[in-house]
């Protein structure tokens, strides 16, 4: 999709680029700079990353912004290897910051900002990003373009001493590396309950790094339950570094009359490279149950599933290029006809996050929800490898409907991809979607609006192959029974 952003720039950057003259008009002196802050770190420990245009503050040369609907995912994607976490600080108002740069002063303004936590050792190298501008005249139409391109980069990822790897918490492909502490907080008023209260319980982890795969499980005895009701997450970067937040919800169920010391059932435990310590944090929370001992209710659990079902439903499957109707409707049709196969499957959606729907069938309502902007695959396939992990059937599978790339996700799909594989669950990947230019909406005058559409399919078909699953293109929404016949033969 093509958006134009007009933000007239006068640069003028004496000792970065060298000024040319083309007949009577100066080529602007301008740079675009990737910084990094800490260059230097162990695997899971998290660095910044920012792309920015910096402009000197007496510039005369008019420049705009062009079409950075399409440059900044390009500049995200280089900015990002494949084996990490990553947060996108999503700019979406770019601001204008006085810096001083050698002595001189300047205009930054950033286009994009990542937190990257690597997963593996050795040197993160960051290419040369082009960032193309319009010049534009004193009537502020364009006139050419103007490319500028940054300088590599490169991240030394050092392997953690030795014996720290199997002494931190651990999720898959993340340890915990930073610095982190833990906050409480009790709705249910007081620490005196009955046997058979629900006590109604939140605690929050707090640091740095991403707390995207810190999980806390639901624990289950004969003396009490703790179940995880919601978790919540927020990521962002604050002074130069990625900070977390991950708040659980849970409830409490004890069983027993007894002293319930939550420290006895969560904890976690992490490496703090600025003292080279590990360190742990744990509740130190108290319940002081009283009454009768009861029996724990005998409760019948659906055993894990075989498969699961991951559906887009990022603003881009508005776009209607399935015969009038949009690649959500087809997507609909698509899962609730395969869900009829796999009636007990749960059904995971995702836009810029992912989050479970459950198993009843999907409705037309999805294409009048608001959701988080982005494409992120990456954490649909986590949390459907996450349902899957503790399943008994030999033959694990998730099938993604999807219309393309990885745009915003906490870890990129070709990561989560090799994560399931290790546990033996095949991705099978439905394309949606054509290029060319289709109707996607209205604009303010009630108008249908119509976007040029670049569909690019070159990640599915690698998930699909790194899992060991087939990939399919739907052409049109009359080809869902053919596509259903050939995932369920």
């Amino acid at each position: 999709m093509r958006e134009l952003f007009r933000l007239i720039l006068y640069c003028l950057i004496g000792a970065i680029i060298t000024t040319k003259v083309i007949g009577s008009v100066p080529e602007p002196k301008a740079a675009f700079s990737v910084d990094i802050l800490n260059p230097d770190i162990y695997t899971y420990e998290c660095y910044v990353v920012t792309a920015s245009l910096l402009i000197h503050s007496q510039n005369e040369v008019p420049l705009q912004f062009y079409n950075l609907g399409e440059q900044v995912p390009r500049i995200a994607s280089k900015l990002t290897p494949e084996q990490a976490w990553k947060h996108n600080n999503n700019i979406a108002d770019i601001q204008q910051v006085n810096v001083i740069r050698n002595g001189q002063s300047y205009y930054q303004y950033k286009i994009v900002e990542l937190g990257i936590c690597p997963i593996s050792a050795g040197t993160v190298t960051i290419p040369p990003i082009e960032l193309v501008l319009a010049r534009v005249n004193s009537d502020g139409e364009i006139t050419d373009s103007v490319t500028l391109i940054s300088e590599a980069q490169y991240v030394t990822v050092r392997e953690l001493p030795e014996g720290i790897a199997d002494s931190v918490y651990q999720n898959d492909a993340y340890l915990m590396i930073g610095k982190y502490r833990l906050e409480e907080n009790n709705p249910t008023l007081g620490n005196n309950h009955l046997v058979g209260d629900t006590i109604d319980y939140q605690l929050s982890i707090l640091g740095r790094g991403s707390g995207f795969p810190i999980e806390l499980n639901t624990v289950s005895s004969q003396d009490m339950e703790i179940i995880v009701k919601e978790t919540f997450l927020q990521d962002t970067i604050q002074y130069r570094a990625l900070r977390t937040k991950k708040v659980f919800h849970l409830q409490i169920i004890p069983w027993k009359k007894d002293t319930l010391r939550l420290s006895d059932y969560i904890s976690w435990q992490y490496y703090n490279p600025s003292e080279k310590k590990i360190k742990s944090i744990r509740s130190e929370k108290e319940f002081y149950i009283r009454g009768k001992e009861i029996q724990k209710p005998f409760a019948i659990k659906r055993p894990p599933p075989e498969v699961v079902f991951i559906m887009d439903v990022s603003n881009s499957m508005m776009i209607q290029d399935y015969g009038g109707s949009g690649r959500l409707t087809a997507g609909v049709d698509l899962i609730n006809q395969m869900a009829t196969k796999r009636p007990h499957a749960p059904i995971v959606l995702f836009s810029g996050a992912a989050y479970l729907w459950g198993t009843k069938p999907l409705d037309y309502d999805l294409m009048n929800q608001s959701r988080p902007r982005g494409t992120a695959i990456g954490n649909a396939l986590w949390l459907a490898k996450e349902i899957l992990k503790k399943s008994s059937f030999q033959n694990k599978r998730v099938i993604l409907v999807c219309d393309g790339d990885d745009t915003n996700g906490k870890i990129s799909e070709v990561l989560a991809a090799q994560i399931c594989s290790q546990y033996d669950i095949k991705v099978d990947c439905v394309g949606l979607g054509h290029q060319g230019i289709f109707p996607f909406g209205y604009d303010s005058a009630g108008q249908i609006r119509y976007v040029e559409n670049s569909f690019q399919d070159a990640s599915l078909k690698k998930v699909a192959s790194i899992t060991g699953g087939q990939y399919v293109w739907m052409d049109n929404a009359e080809e869902i029974e053919s596509v259903v016949n050939k995932l369920f033969p």
